[in-house]
């Protein structure tokens, strides 16, 4: 086991990483190895301390290429991405080659929350493609940024591609998972994940690909369904994945308040701390999914307090809009969250994961008698990809 096996794995989203970072530390003692344990600790469920190790890489590392990731990781794993977004953008300038870098800066600039950031990844990006197209690392991370672009034949290209030569790459199959939703292939793109979930495991996504699979169970109309598997599957201890599930469930007209409240606990760390805009957005939706009016207006009370990108300007009226929506101001919430609708992809994450806005709009619109309004949104999304709630919402407003 060598440093570019450790890389190879960190790729993969190899359940196994740890201790592949343990082997190859034991036979290569390498700065990047621990400076890519501080990055994973958390998302990867590390038992390791980030500053520790980061601290060992900073005293171990000699080259220059070293000693700037090491730097660029301390800043994103100590100050977050928006931080290190310097970092990053200089470490790949200077070394190029550099994929692990590429990658967190792409996660850096579309997480910041910064106006303009989004645009800037992707320019860099185009900057890179001639230099690594067939890599299968590389194909994987460009995938998933032409799936947000929307250019989803582009983006399943490059995901079987990265799959050809690495079956068992996690960050393509998510790619496929988003695709396979986006496009409305709904019965295979469940049948598919389903099997490529019994037959292989991966770190940070392997819940995430049970939220894919409730996509598609809520787009075929089986609401049960979708509620099994967040019983099941994923659960409260999961609350990126849980808020807006269940406040999608509700929209479609189940009762979730209980389920919500228990959700509404295990996101107690995230609304307590308030770490960065994408993890405090998914977790309102659990506040809302709870009918909690008094814990939405007292964090948004604290997000219209907090000057960092995409919170007091973009976060907080998402929250707003979720206030009216549960205390039945639907023409409120469709003219508070209509404001943000085109700033979104600021607060990060992926096109699915904020669609859920657009579904809380359209609802209200429908509710507060905007049908023209929503009946155009709603076409636009059907044209897209076939769905049953949005051809009940359709079907509801045109009466």
């Amino acid at each position: 086991m060598n440093l570019s096996e450790v890389e190879d794995a960190f790729h993969r989203l190899d359940t196994d990483f740890f201790e592949l970072t343990e082997q190859a530390l034991a036979v290569e003692p390498h700065p990047r190895i621990r400076a890519l344990r501080a990055a994973a600790a958390a998302p990867f469920l590390l038992p390791v301390d980030p500053s520790a190790e980061l601290a060992v890489a900073e005293e171990m590392a000699r080259q220059p290429a070293d000693e700037s990731l090491v730097r660029a990781v301390q800043a994103l794993v100590q100050q977050g991405p928006r931080a290190a977004v310097t970092h990053l953008v200089g470490h790949t300038e200077a070394f190029p080659g550099d994929l692990i870098a590429v990658f967190f800066r792409t996660s850096a600039l579309l997480f910041c929350g910064e106006q303009g950031a989004r645009d800037r990844a992707m320019t860099l990006l185009e900057a890179d493609a001639g230099a690594h197209r067939g890599d299968w690392r590389w194909d994987g991370h460009l995938a998933m940024v032409r799936q947000e672009q929307r250019r989803h034949d582009e983006a399943r290209e490059l995901a079987a591609s990265a799959l050809e030569s690495e079956p068992a790459a996690g960050n393509a199959v998510h790619v496929l998972a988003h695709v396979n939703y986006e496009t409305g292939e709904h019965a295979a793109g469940l049948r598919w994940l389903d099997e490529w979930r019994d037959e292989h495991t991966v770190a940070v996504y392997q819940q995430h690909f049970v939220w894919h699979t409730t996509l598609h169970l809520l787009a075929m109309g089986d609401l049960n369904g979708a509620l099994n598997r967040y019983t099941n599957d994923i659960g409260p201890q999961d609350p990126i994945n849980a808020g807006t599930l269940l406040w999608r469930c509700r929209l479609a007209g189940a009762d979730v308040r209980e389920l919500g409240r228990q959700a509404v606990m295990g996101a107690q760390p995230i609304l307590e701390s308030l770490p960065a805009a994408f993890p405090v957005f998914n977790v309102c939706f659990a506040l809302a999914a709870a009918e909690d009016v008094e814990g939405l207006g007292a964090l948004c009370t604290r997000l219209e307090a907090d000057d960092r990108p995409g919170f007091d300007d973009l976060v907080a009226p998402i929250v707003r809009g979720l206030m009216a929506a549960v205390e039945g101001r639907h023409g409120d919430s469709a003219a508070i969250l209509m404001g943000v609708l085109d700033d979104l992809s600021r607060v990060g994450g992926s096109n699915a994961q904020r669609e859920v806005v657009e579904d809380t709009l359209v609802v209200a619109l429908v509710e507060a008698g905007e049908v023209g309004e929503a009946c155009s949104i709603l076409e636009n999304r059907l044209r897209r990809r076939p769905h049953a709630i949005d051809d009940n919402l359709l079907t509801k407003a045109a009466r």
